[in-house]
């Protein structure tokens, strides 16, 4: 116990003792209370303090981990948008590659249908299909069959369904889509995931295919029959190249070729060769070896495309020697004619051959034009903005022209190759009312439709299961008119492009009009052709040196066969223009083979009349001279 200098003493524990009563009790008592009242609060001072620190560091703490964990998301948000971004820029585009007579070309479609890339609502209808057969909402398609539950109907497993509407998607039948998908969620563990059913979908019915056409394509109809006999005719000696002079000599050696006597030629009367031999002395272009879809010489390149695989196509097309490599020299026999920069950028060694490996860089270039296709009704594009849809490689400038009309069509002229896109506009999904009914297949007029009823179309004989939706062996229209519908939606997300190959054609290097036939006037300035057909400069013009005539037909998964079905068939000669706007009335009542010049056969005058009409008597009466001399 120790003494204050004011007489109070305290304990050993610090409180102070009471000594005695009264004032002095009061005292201690009051002391006591006032120490410990001020011990608590320092008390809790100092815990209050620690609170805070606590506070602020953990908070700093927390704030450093949301900081952190902001960072990530947004790092992982921007990876995500960029990923997204590129998947996005990539929705619209196709590429092509074009193996031409004498050169390459990569070709990119741009493909916007009712102003969405056409790969998003391709996929967007495979998600649909996912999403309507993903009945537990899962995200994923069982393979399993769902456990019975009592008082209520067996529901079919999750795969069935949805092979059941894929199958009116492809335009298979049930049976056989639904085994394709059983097989396909089995290797998966027995749950097929969206992106799985994307990447099936993606193989068996890409959202864009391609496919010869051998039928009428019916924009392209005129100027696409074949006149094979005419570069024999002409090539007195056989040796696969025209001279000037066997140009010059056009109209004396086709005079017997007339055979309806109407002073033109039209491709039927050029179409027989006059050697049986000639078709197998013909050179023929090689045939790409690899592995890329296309219709005959226009191939797709897909995302899974390697650039060996389009190194490979170019190599097998040009090598007609077969040393590997594609010569660009003209004094080592030209192989492939590309344009001075591209030769440059690619021939890296520059020993003016292209190898397997300098090919590569080609395959990996950028395309030479890129084109926008817009798909829709109602759809305008102004003249100005109609510029932007079209865009040439400055590289290859000099050897690619391309322009697109006012209905959206695009012409692409190369130096070798004339190449027209047609765009349709059918929607199948808005024309459902002109496609098959239940009438037209219900023989006994019941009201519905049932197997053998069908078994004469073997199309909707094999979905028959999937229209009878409740099962029943019956298909009533309402299912009916639902397979219909959800076809045409189907097809609608689909796009197809047709290519008809014109192959390389004289006549279209003669037919200087062009109205798809040769009149006297362009056999007699035959000659001509070497001015621009003549690529390598020798003064001879060789089948490899003829333009190429391709004409396409981008459509939403409609063939121009079926929509040719029923409509006359376009003369083989096609359509030849009548220059009604040229010469006056008289002139254009006897110029009867619509040639644009009147004949000494054609002209009812005297002869002395025509050789006064016949300013430049060249034997032929043209428009400028009949109308000078009418009153």
């Amino acid at each position: 116990m120790t003494e204050a200098s004011d007489g109070i003493k305290f304990t050993h524990s610090g409180e102070p003792e009471a000594s005695g009563t009264g004032c002095g009790a009061t005292i201690s008592r009051s002391m006591t209370r006032h120490v410990q009242n001020r011990a608590v609060i320092w008390m809790r001072y100092a815990m209050v303090a620690a609170a805070i620190c606590c506070a602020l560091t953990s908070g700093a703490q927390l704030a450093a981990e949301r900081d952190g964990q902001a960072n990530e998301e947004r790092d992982e948000g921007q990876e995500s948008a960029a990923a997204s971004a590129a998947a996005s820029a990539n929705d619209d585009a196709q590429d092509l590659l074009f193996l031409g007579p004498m050169r390459p070309v990569m070709i990119r479609l741009h493909v916007q249908v009712n102003r969405q890339p056409f790969r998003r609502a391709w996929r967007r209808n495979i998600e649909k299909l996912f999403r309507d057969a993903d009945a537990n909402r899962d995200g994923a398609i069982d393979l399993a069959t769902p456990t019975p539950v009592e008082g209520k109907p067996v529901k079919d497993a999750e795969i069935d369904v949805l092979g059941k509407n894929a199958a009116v998607y492809l335009g298979q039948d049930a049976e056989q889509t639904q085994q394709a998908l059983r097989q396909l969620a089995g290797e998966a563990g027995g749950r097929l995931s969206e992106p799985a059913l994307v990447d099936y979908f993606n193989r068996v019915a890409p959202p864009l295919a391609i496919a010869a056409n051998n039928g009428p394509l019916r924009y392209a109809s005129a100027g696409m029959a074949p006149a094979p006999a005419l570069f024999g005719l002409l090539d007195a000696d056989g040796d696969q190249q025209l001279s000037a002079e066997e140009l010059s000599g056009a109209e004396s050696r086709l005079a017997n070729r007339d055979f309806n006597e109407d002073e033109v030629l039209s491709p039927r009367e050029l179409t027989v060769a006059p050697d049986a031999s000639l078709a197998a002395a013909m050179p023929q272009a090689n045939e790409p070896k690899s592995i890329l879809p296309g219709a005959g010489p226009m191939f797709l390149i897909g995302a899974d495309a390697k650039p060996e695989q389009i190194a490979a196509a170019i190599l097998d097309r040009y090598d007609h020697d077969g040393d590997g490599t594609l010569s660009a020299a003209v004094e080592r026999g030209r192989e492939i004619d590309l344009a001075a920069e591209q030769l440059k950028a690619f021939d890296r060694d520059g020993d003016g051959r292209l190898s397997a490996a300098e090919l590569l860089a080609f395959a990996q270039s950028e395309p030479g034009v890129e084109l926008t296709a817009m798909i829709g009704k109602g759809l305008y594009v102004s003249p100005s903005q109609r510029k932007k849809l079209v865009r040439v490689n400055p590289a290859v400038s000099d050897q690619i022209e391309a322009k697109i009309s006012r209905n959206g069509a695009f012409k692409l002229t190369l130096s070798d190759a004339s190449l027209d896109l047609y765009l349709s506009q059918s929607d199948p999904a808005q024309n459902t009312e002109r496609g098959p009914t239940l009438q037209n297949f219900d023989a006994d007029n019941n009201g519905y439709l049932d197997a053998a009823e069908l078994a004469a179309n073997p199309e909707l004989a094999a979905a028959f299961e999937t229209m009878d939706a409740d099962g029943d062996g019956k298909v009533f229209r309402p299912e009916f008119d639902a397979y219909i519908q959800r076809e045409a939606l189907a097809a609608s997300s689909r796009l197809l492009l047709e290519v008809a190959d014109g192959g390389q054609q004289l006549l279209n290097v003669l037919d200087a009009d062009p109205d798809h036939v040769l009149s006297i006037r362009e056999l007699r300035t035959a000659a001509s052709a070497l001015e621009k057909g003549n690529a390598n400069g020798d003064g001879r013009l060789a089948r490899n040196e003829i333009p190429q005539r391709l004409a396409m037909k981008l459509s939403r998964n409609t063939t121009a066969s079926a929509q040719a079905a029923g409509a006359s068939n376009e003369n083989d000669d096609g359509k030849r223009s009548e220059r009604t706007d040229a010469g006056p009335a008289w002139f254009k009542k006897l110029d009867r083979n619509r040639d644009g010049d009147l004949s000494r056969r054609e002209f009812v005058g005297p002869a002395d009349v025509f050789d006064r009409i016949d300013a430049d008597s060249d034997g032929l009466i043209d428009p400028a001279e009949a109308k000078a001399a009418s009153p």
